[in-house]
Order: structure tokens, then sequence, then C-alpha cells
């Protein structure tokens, strides 16, 4: 089995990206499977977050060895993953994965992300973890694919196609489009977090613009800024 693992910052279109890859026949699809052990180590307040820590594993050795282990009649697995999620985890796992990092302008993002968890930093925001996982995986010699979300929405099949060439695997046009109401693989959090993906039935259409954006947050764009501008350097 093939494992594609998609190391996504929150809020740019990462479950777009999960409803894609599961309209594949050869696919199946795992959905932040870390997320619970993130919870469970941290103070942060997500809407839902009592309600996930009752039903989710929370023991990473015990998630990471579930995905190693998986034993489904697919050939590809992929697995949607937020990268602040495995802050502080040995990731030479990951060596065994085709690792593709997701990632989106900042401010258009953080517009997003305090719609749901007020008062965020850096660490809410997983740039500063996405930067990090790349360096740490081209260390084990592994080079991973990053791409801009905006890329996605401007030319979906533009994109997925060239993606699809690196991983080594077909495209299909089923990638495209889906039923609304999201698929069986939505994780306990869907929701309260899958909103506009549940009721789409492709990818939306980009739009580069940030209404009535507060300033306290301004600093924060800078910081995640410097590492998203990082992240670019290794672009599809």
């Amino acid at each position: 089995m093939k494992i594609i693992c998609l190391w996504a910052s929150p809020r740019n279109i990462s479950t777009a990206f999960m409803y894609s890859f599961a309209q594949r026949k050869d696919t199946i699809v795992m959905d932040e499977p870390y997320y619970g052990y993130y919870l469970q180590q941290t103070s942060t307040i997500h809407p839902g977050k009592d309600i996930i820590l009752k039903n989710v594993e929370t023991e990473a050795e015990k998630i990471t060895q579930s995905i190693l282990k998986c034993s489904k009649n697919r050939k590809i697995l992929f697995i949607k993953n937020m990268a602040h999620h495995v802050n502080g985890l040995d990731i030479n796992f990951t060596k065994q994965f085709y690792n593709v990092f997701l990632t989106r302008n900042p401010k258009m993002m953080i517009a997003s992300l305090i719609k749901k968890i007020p008062n965020i930093n850096i660490r809410d925001t997983g740039y500063k973890d996405q930067y990090d996982l790349l360096v740490s995986l081209l260390k084990l010699n592994k080079k991973p694919i990053v791409i801009d979300s905006k890329n996605i929405l401007i030319n979906p099949k533009k994109t997925l196609t060239k993606l699809c060439k690196h991983l080594k695997i077909p495209f299909y046009n089923s990638m495209l489009t889906w039923e609304k109401g999201g698929i069986k693989e939505d994780g306990i959090w869907a929701k309260k977090w899958y909103e506009n993906a549940h009721n789409s039935t492709g990818f939306y259409s980009y739009e580069n613009k940030v209404k009535n954006f507060p300033k306290k947050y301004n600093s924060l764009v800078d910081e995640c800024s410097y590492y998203y501008n990082k992240l670019l350097k290794y672009s599809l």
C-alpha cells in the first residue's frame, strides 16, 4: 500500500483535498488521526473537545501503529493531518510516506481560523510546525511536495494532475467533484469544522480578499508569513 500523508495547516481546503482523494476507487482516506493526541497534550480550546477526547484514540504510538498496519483492500491510503498535531513526536515513521504539505496565505487562513478559535497564536496556525516537519524530512533524505491551496482553487485539474504525477499515481476526473454532505470517513469533529466542505460539490473558486481583518493579528500574520514563504520554496 502506498501511503500519502497530507500535512496541512488549518482552514486551507484540506478537507476538500481529502474529499477529492476519497473519490478514487483505489484509495481509502483517514481524517486527522492525531487530533485526539493533540487535544490531550495541550490546553487549547477547540469546538467539541470533550466529545472528541471521549471518542478517539489519544495514544500516539497506537495511532501510528494503526496507520502502519492498515490492511484495507485498497492500493493507496491518504491521511489528512494537521502538522501541529504531531508536535514533539518522533517522525521517523514518515520515511515510509509520500509527504505532501498544503499551505495558504496566512492572512486569509487566520481570518478563517479566528471564527472558530478565539485568541490564536503561532502554534494554532501550524505554519512553524509545517516548516519544522519539512526540515526534518529533508534531513531524512525525503523530499516533500508543497502545494499552495490557491493553486488548487485556481485550476484544480492542472494542480491535481501535476501532484498525481509526482506521487506516481494516475489522475482521475472523479477527484474534481463529490456529493454534498461529507463522507463516511469524516472525523467526529466534522459538524464543528466542515460546514463549507459539506455544502460543496467540488473545489470552490479562489477569492483573494479579506474583509475587516483585526489589526491585533497583524504581527501573527508576519510571523506566519516567515514560515509560509520558506515553505513556498519547495512548491510543486
